[in-house]
């Protein structure tokens, strides 16, 4: 699709298991597609080396993030490992009034409370090839203790189990192609989510996925319910922007240098 030629604006939630490659499709998508605008999540966890604050994640302590759930200033929230994950709603809300394309990419949990809050939105469910691929990203990016990994993949279950709740589905065979079909998906013409679940994309014409999420091998991790506030290291402390950004919608993180993508993994 032409960079300059902007669709229509409508908000597409890009979801899936970690390791699927879903940092590396958004990386090839921003590349091609500038007129798509990328929400930056707010988070608890601790920043990481190579990361910058307001272009990976806005990072928070506990306190600041559990006042900005309070105050509605979430459009979704997620709680993973011990850490909170959350969406500015001002910001994208600001976005699509302008008539900006967003794309949110989140967990399950936050898909879901997306669907609730905004049904014309659009869920695509990234999916791998197959579990031994997944299984091979995620050990492969070498971010993650063992412990960390063994949850990430017991989680997998979940959500390859929840593929069906999404519009749908991408296969992440090779990245070039996977953002190919993202980016028609951004930029094609309003259908509702019962139109959109009548219609499944995948590798090569494939209807669906086809995968199981037995022979993960499960380890006993549950992720936590939307209302547990969970335990772990906090950020460290408020990020760099007041409560007037998320209620002005002036937050604008969304045009990033691609390259800069490369380590986000929620």
């Amino acid at each position: 699709m032409d960079d300059d030629a902007r669709p229509e604006a409508r908000l597409t939630v890009l979801s899936g298991p970690s390791g699927v490659g879903k940092d590396s499709v958004i990386e090839s998508v921003r590349a091609r597609s500038h007129w798509v605008w990328l929400s930056v999540s707010v988070t608890t966890r601790k920043k990481r080396e190579n990361e910058v604050d307001g272009v990976h994640y806005y990072f928070v302590d506990r306190v600041e993030f559990e006042r900005l759930r309070a105050s509605g200033q979430l459009l979704e929230w997620a709680e993973f490992a011990g850490n909170l994950y959350g969406t500015p709603r001002a910001a994208v809300e600001a976005r699509l009034r302008e008539g900006v394309p967003v794309l949110l990419k989140i967990d399950l949990q936050g898909a879901r409370q997306v669907r609730a809050a905004m049904p014309e939105a659009q869920l695509v469910f990234l999916a791998p090839p197959s579990i031994e691929e997944l299984k091979r990203r995620l050990i492969g990016r070498g971010t993650e203790d063992e412990d960390t990994i063994a949850r990430r993949l017991a989680h997998a279950d979940e959500e390859l189990a929840a593929e069906a709740e999404f519009d749908r589905t991408i296969v992440n065979d090779v990245v070039e192609r996977a953002a190919d079909e993202l980016v028609g998906l951004l930029g094609s013409s309003f259908l509702t989510p019962a139109q959109l679940s009548s219609t499944r994309l995948g590798s090569a014409g494939s209807s669906s996925t086809g995968l199981s999420s037995a022979g993960l091998g499960s380890t006993g991790f549950s992720s936590t319910g939307l209302g547990s506030t969970g335990s772990g290291a906090t950020g460290p402390g408020s990020a760099e922007f007041g409560a007037g950004d998320f209620e002005s919608g002036n937050l604008d993180p969304g045009h990033l240098n691609p390259g800069q993508l490369n380590s986000v993994h929620r």
